[in-house]
């Protein structure tokens, strides 16, 4: 009893809540939305950013919108502009998404001058930190 003392007349029983028939404000009222919040920002923003735009109106497919084999993991820029263009975006498996970047090619490349330099022996790495005791 004392509690709904201290809450006030909208808390009290029997009183209509403030926010009955409301169903959200950012849909159903439009304000603080895409270019009328104060802090937007447009395309001046970083590539978390975009991609966290994109991610929230580009619905995720099953597979992999390139080989339609793997999971899509990453979203993909088709142009590298990094617009605010839902056609200009993929979802993609880790994959293609490295092919499509030429990271794989590099990867491979690096991968590879590690095992030369080493004369393509594996080494452990217990043996390098204790040398001979």
């Amino acid at each position: 009893m004392n509690r709904a003392k201290n809450l006030g007349k909208y808390a009290q029983k029997g009183n209509i809540p403030w926010n009955k028939g409301l169903k959200g404000f950012g849909k159903e009222f439009g304000f603080q939305l895409n270019n009328k919040n104060i802090n937007w920002k447009g395309n001046k923003v970083g590539l978390k950013a975009i991609h966290l735009w994109v991610k929230r109106r580009l619905k995720k497919p099953k597979f992999c919108q390139n080989c339609y084999k793997n999971l899509p993991r990453d979203l993909a820029n088709k142009s590298g502009k990094y617009l605010r263009d839902l056609s200009d975006w993929k979802w993609l498996c880790r994959r293609c998404h490295m092919i499509l970047d030429g990271r794989l090619k590099k990867f491979i490349e690096n991968y590879n001058k590690k095992f030369k330099n080493r004369g393509n022996q594996y080494v452990k790495r217990s043996d390098h930190v204790r040398g001979d005791l």
